[in-house]
């Protein structure tokens, strides 16, 4: 089993409008958009190699109620430990949409 982590939030916000903030978060992230359905509300991302690990696949949800499913996911499957870089994914990616949601 890979290294993984997967946080929710609900927000009081219009479904497009999260959609598109949840998109332009990824990319002030620097992670890299590698799927995005609207009528879905999936949006696939890619997170780069650092030192604590070779990559991450990011995976959000998005429903009509507002809610927000982040799940951050080591690309190498026998990843063990990725020293907290999932949470911290999940965490810069809520903490921009946030602030753009604020905006």
């Amino acid at each position: 089993m890979t290294a993984n982590c997967q946080v929710s939030r609900h927000f009081a916000a219009d479904f497009n409008l999260l959609f598109t903030k949840c998109q332009e978060s990824i990319e002030i992230c620097g992670f890299t958009v590698e799927e995005s359905n609207s009528s879905t509300g999936c949006i696939v991302a890619h997170a780069p190699t650092s030192w604590k690990s070779f990559g991450e696949i990011i995976e959000i949800q998005i429903d009509r109620n507002g809610e927000v499913k982040i799940k951050s996911i080591c690309v190498v499957p026998t990843t063990l430990i990725a020293y907290g870089k999932n949470q911290e994914n999940i965490q810069i990616i809520f903490e921009n949409l946030d602030s753009l949601l604020s905006e």
